[in-house]
């Protein structure tokens, strides 16, 4: 195929932009633990007000 040329632009501004992103949370966790413990509390309140389990099981009386 002697003569043929490709040329193939690839834009990954967009790709770079998502992976800063990606690093960024990984290096200052501190908002996924925020959730994580927001979760966990919320789900201990649940379990009192419903005296349950997380699995739904009735505390023993």
């Amino acid at each position: 195929m002697t003569g043929v040329t490709m040329t193939v632009t690839v834009d990954d501004l967009k790709a770079q932009e998502r992976l800063r992103a990606l690093v960024e949370r990984i290096e200052n966790p501190e908002g996924f633990y925020a959730h994580v413990g927001e979760t966990i509390v919320q789900s201990t309140k649940r379990n009192f007000q419903s005296e349950s389990a997380p699995d739904g099981t009735p505390w023993s009386t």
